[in-house]
């Protein structure tokens, strides 16, 4: 998604209206690419909707192709009942109530280094990223229990092969077979923005890699959002990127990933349950398809970390503790 949409950006007044195609109730929240510094937003009752306005980050504002003059996006949560649909009133002049009550900018919060971490609330849990890079480093529950985690963006080197042999074939469009184990991506700058009820984070992690990491303190979870490319092959190497996520839990080679959405399976690394299973590709070998979410659970503490995916990825726990998914690749030969 790039943020451009030529009828919010040129109209004062928009009618946005949204449809739910589930067949039960679903929370939506919608963002509009937005060049006015004032906005309102009212329901189909006439009721002023709490909205923010949040600052679109530069990777985001650099993607080959944008036209767009938005710099921010203005922002909103709606509740539709199952197939129904809702038209919002959106306009680009403040009501009354918009800068005493209702709505809400994102401000600018240096990162400093002078306090370990930064901790943002949300709905059951804080989450602490690290005062200097913007690195997400732990999650404390409100009944005291903590888990130490860490996500980070790594990629493989694509096997070149010459698919003479099998031993020898190469990663591509439809193989999995990176040569080696991960590669760094660089050094974390982050841009941290806050308002009373969000808090938004951008990270920046090279030339071609952004993410933004969202918490709502009224939300149950931790948003990751994230763009990468165009992927760079001037060094003439394929490159398979994965978000690893790094904890402290104790797994025991075992993790979980979802059967086309529906049942979740159990996996344990380097076994399969009808056969004895010989290693010959320790990382794509333990790969599954993961379409709504995958998760690892420390049974001992019962604790667990899960990411719901928002599209089919391929994922892994390649080590205890940590869980990945592929989440792009740019290759060079054919498989």
């Amino acid at each position: 998604n790039i943020s451009e949409c030529e009828i919010t950006e040129n109209q004062d007044s928009v009618a946005v209206t949204i449809y739910n195609p589930l067949i039960e109730e679903r929370k939506f929240t919608v963002r509009l690419p937005w060049t006015s510094k004032k906005f309102s937003v009212f329901d189909p009752n006439g009721n002023e909707v709490n909205a923010t306005l949040q600052p679109i980050p530069d990777y985001v504002k650099n993607i080959p192709g944008r036209k767009s003059n938005a710099n921010h996006e203005l922002v909103f949560d709606v509740s539709l009942p199952q197939l129904g649909f809702a038209t919002f009133n959106v306009h680009k002049k403040a009501s009354q109530n918009t800068y005493a009550k209702m709505n809400k900018y994102l401000r600018r919060k240096e990162l400093t280094s002078k306090a370990n971490t930064v901790t943002v609330t949300a709905k059951g849990f804080n989450v602490d990223f690290d005062a200097k890079s913007g690195e997400m480093i732990g999650v404390q529950m409100n009944d005291g229990s903590r888990i130490a985690i860490k996500q980070s963006f790594k990629w493989y080197a694509g096997m070149k092969g010459n698919n003479m042999n099998f031993s020898d074939r190469a990663s591509g469009a439809y193989i999995f077979r990176p040569n080696g184990s991960y590669h760094n991506t660089g050094p974390i700058t982050s841009q941290l923005y806050q308002s009373d009820d969000v808090t938004v984070l951008h990270q920046y992690i090279n030339k071609w890699i952004g993410q933004t990491i969202t918490v709502h303190k009224l939300k149950e979870y931790v948003e990751f959002d994230w763009v990468i490319g165009p992927i760079p092959i001037d060094d003439h190497i394929g490159k398979e990127i994965v978000s690893l996520f790094e904890t402290d839990l104790k797994t025991n080679k075992t993790f979980y990933t979802d059967s086309n959405g529906r049942q979740v399976l159990k996996r344990v690394r380097n076994y399969r349950k009808t056969w004895t299973f010989n290693v010959t590709e320790p990382v794509s070998g333990n790969y599954y398809p993961v379409n709504s979410r995958i998760f690892i659970r420390d049974e001992q503490q019962a604790l667990q970390v899960t990411v719901l995916t928002d599209r089919s990825q391929g994922g892994s726990s390649i080590n205890d503790g940590a869980f990945e998914l592929m989440v792009h690749r740019r290759l060079l030969y054919d498989d």
